[in-house]
């Protein structure tokens, strides 16, 4: 008795199970009728959700993708060159809200951008929207785009649409496989479109992994391109690059002149120590020097100075460092040089001589009981002398540096500033000169002490040093 329950509960689940097959079918075959003119999503959604009252909860309702070759939107899809499918089906997949239809089109979409239709060379529209497709998510990296993007490159690289293909072989790279990416570099025609084209420029850091030999080439015309546009930080981190990668490349070797004085370059020399010329005294001299006449353009004293004074340093015995040095010398003011605009007026009979007998340059104020001035410069071991003092009594001041500053007028670095004990006096009718001997040995004749700050502002000098007291 049992045994027979047991067959009659079997039979009974292969008949309910014939029966949602054969009402599955049939409900299937009436769907296809009925939206034979609509389109897939409408006919996959009407499909599945056919009535599951003779369906038992355990049976999965249909997967009718394969079965839906009548669709017109994937039909429709599917037509056309192999460009305008890809182009088609990336929309399809992104547009449709039904999961069926985003697959299969996927799937479709992935084998022919992996398969050998597109292998003659991607041609409309695929090429004029791939970008705008990767842009907006419809086509992505997991879709191995790589062999589309690089066909499309070359085919419009050249003239006009060089920025386009510059553009999809950037993109083709950073899509690409470790194994694709010699398909790129490897290739003379990408080459060759990559070296040829400006806006390779813009994109350097990445695709002048792709040059090769060739690269060497490209950085340096990049970098001049930059330089003539007035890029000139621009234009040295590439000259930088250059000699970086390419240390043994006639471009790099000849880099110097290019980047001789360059403002990216000049507030140091770190930049320069790897750079294969680094060493080369005549470089160095010559790139100091040019510096220096950066910034002498732009009034830096302080800065010109130092550049010539390593100038004639690193590059003792060249060529460079003699015309740092001649430079160097005309910056600082001959011996008797009145400096500024005086206000005592030499109309007198007495001259005031100074031997300055010490290694630094030093600077003579004088400053009369009516407040009046006039300051001059006297060089380092060199005697020199102002004439026509009229009569009067004057007060002396010394400042004593290194590195004038004719902006300033003052010593970048000041060593000394003082009132002389002495007192220069200009008495009536009296014709001749006074003479000062400025040095710390036996041989000197004037003593000095502290200065008020307020009176070498009198005297013309700036208020630097150890001066006492407000300016």
């Amino acid at each position: 008795m049992a045994t027979a329950a047991v067959l009659i509960l079997v039979i009974g689940v292969l008949v309910v199970d014939s029966r949602v097959a054969s009402a599955d079918s049939a409900d299937l075959d009436a769907g296809r009728e009925a939206f034979s003119v609509a389109n897939c999503d409408e006919v996959q959604s009407r499909a599945e959700s056919i009535d599951g009252r003779w369906r038992p909860p355990w049976v999965d309702p249909p997967v009718l993708t394969p079965q839906l070759g009548g669709c017109s939107t994937l039909d429709k899809a599917l037509t056309g060159t192999p460009s305008a499918q890809v182009v088609a089906l990336a929309r399809l997949r992104a547009d449709s809200g039904h999961p069926s239809i985003k697959t299969a089109a996927g799937d479709h979409l992935q084998k022919l951008l992996a398969g050998p239709e597109l292998a003659d060379g991607a041609d409309s529209p695929l090429c004029d929207q791939i970008a705008d497709l990767q842009d907006s998510g419809k086509i992505t990296d997991a879709d191995h785009p790589f062999a589309a993007l690089r066909r499309c490159g070359l085919r419009l690289a050249g003239g006009s649409s060089d920025a386009e293909a510059v553009d999809l072989f950037d993109r083709a790279l950073a899509a690409a496989t470790s194994d694709e990416v010699p398909k790129l570099s490897g290739d003379p025609a990408v080459v060759t479109a990559l070296v040829d084209a400006p806006q390779t420029c813009d994109s350097i850091e990445s695709l002048g992994t792709l040059l090769g030999a060739k690269g060497s080439t490209k950085y340096a015309t990049c970098g001049d391109a930059a330089l003539a546009a007035g890029n000139e930080e621009t234009a040295v981190d590439l000259y930088l690059d250059l000699a970086r990668l390419y240390p043994q490349s006639d471009e790099a070797v000849y880099l110097g002149p290019r980047l001789l004085g360059q403002p990216g370059l000049c507030p140091g020399t770190a930049p320069t120590a790897s750079l294969p010329f680094a060493t080369n005294p005549d470089w160095i001299a010559g790139h100091k020097l040019a510096c220096a006449r950066v910034a002498l353009g732009d009034n830096h004293w302080k800065e010109a100075n130092g550049y010539l004074s390593e100038a004639t340093v690193q590059g003792a015995g060249t060529q460079p460092a003699a015309d740092a040095a001649a430079l160097l010398e005309s910056m600082y003011p001959a011996s008797g040089t009145v400096l500024g605009e005086p206000t005592i007026k030499l109309n007198g009979s007495i001259g005031l001589e100074v031997n300055n007998n010490t290694p630094k340059d030093t600077v003579i104020g004088v400053l009369s009981e009516s407040g009046t001035a006039l300051r001059f410069y006297v060089r380092a071991n060199e005697t020199t002398q102002v004439k026509r003092f009229p009569v009067g009594n004057y007060r002396l001041f010394v400042l004593r540096g290194s590195e004038w500053l004719p902006d300033k007028g003052a010593f970048n670095n000041t060593v000394e500033v003082s009132e002389l004990s002495e007192i220069f006096d200009v008495p009536a009718g009296f014709v001749g000169r006074t003479t000062l001997t400025l040095d710390a040995g036996p041989t000197g004749n004037v003593t000095s002490a502290p200065a008020a700050c307020k009176d070498l502002v009198a005297a013309g000098l700036p208020p630097t040093g150890d001066c006492t007291g407000p300016a």
